[in-house]
């Protein structure tokens, strides 16, 4: 009620997710709560929100959109719109949320799923079997040098990721026949690890599961990859994980 209370929505439209630290120490959402543990989250947390605001120049303020929607443990709840909603109702950085009981200084974290129909209001959250995997998708744009969140999608585990490319195509305005890459991101720390996923493997095969972030983009041509700096996925990351930033020099007089 608290949630809803704060964030506009319904009780019935709310899906928290557990976070899970992984052996790689990434954080993904990693199942859903049952419905005995919702009940035990209202007694044992009283929610409370604080509202997290970064500044446009922090360096954490850009961890957190490189991770958009997986977000570093000290920032709970991420809200995150359905596909078939617009790109630009896609909740910011700013209005992350931090669920914590302050009386007893414990903290519970966690992710909420919201869905959304064509008209942008809050759905029932579709029906989650054992077999269905919910994946998080970021779009690569090589000449532009931009990696981008652009939805969720549940998969079935048994499935192909050969099988969804018509509807990464839609999510990224593509042509429906457009050929495109696919990479896993692993990891960001402390190296980079974004490997291609082979698209005629189950996700099961590949050891892809719930929270697990997929990045894809164009098939670049060779005469393409050549007027690029970061071709791919892997070597845009790389970059962005390098890069230094010199700080401006003020001339000292004599």
């Amino acid at each position: 009620e608290e949630v809803a209370k704060e964030l506009g929505i319904p009780v019935q439209f709310q899906r928290f997710w557990i976070w899970a630290k992984r052996q790689n120490h990434t954080y993904r959402p990693n199942r859903p709560l049952t419905p005995q543990e919702e009940l035990q989250t209202k007694e044992k947390f009283p929610v409370q929100y604080r509202e997290i605001k970064m500044e446009e120049d922090s360096q954490d303020n850009f961890f957190l959109q490189w991770w958009y929607p997986v977000l570093h443990v000290d920032y709970s709840i991420g809200v995150l719109p359905s596909t078939s909603t617009n790109n630009h109702l896609q909740v910011q950085v700013g209005q992350l949320r931090e669920v914590s009981n302050k009386t007893t200084n414990a903290e519970l974290k966690l992710f909420l799923e919201v869905d959304c129909g064509l008209d942008l209001i809050p759905v029932p959250p579709p029906d989650k079997s054992k077999d269905d995997i919910l994946l998080f998708f970021k779009l690569y744009d090589p000449e532009k040098e931009e990696l981008r969140y652009v939805g969720r999608l549940f998969v079935k585990s048994t499935s192909k990721p050969i099988e969804i490319l018509p509807k990464l195509n839609e999510l990224a305005g593509f042509a429906p026949d457009q050929e495109i890459e696919l990479f896993e991101e692993i990891k960001f720390e402390p190296s980079v690890m974004c490997e291609r996923l082979d698209r005629k493997a189950s996700f099961r095969f590949s050891q892809i599961e719930d929270g697990d972030i997929i990045c894809f983009q164009k098939k670049a041509s060779p005469e393409v990859e050549e007027q690029v700096r970061f071709p791919d996925v892997s070597s845009y990351m790389e970059y962005v994980k390098n890069r230094q930033v010199n700080p401006h020099r003020v001339p000292i007089s004599a």
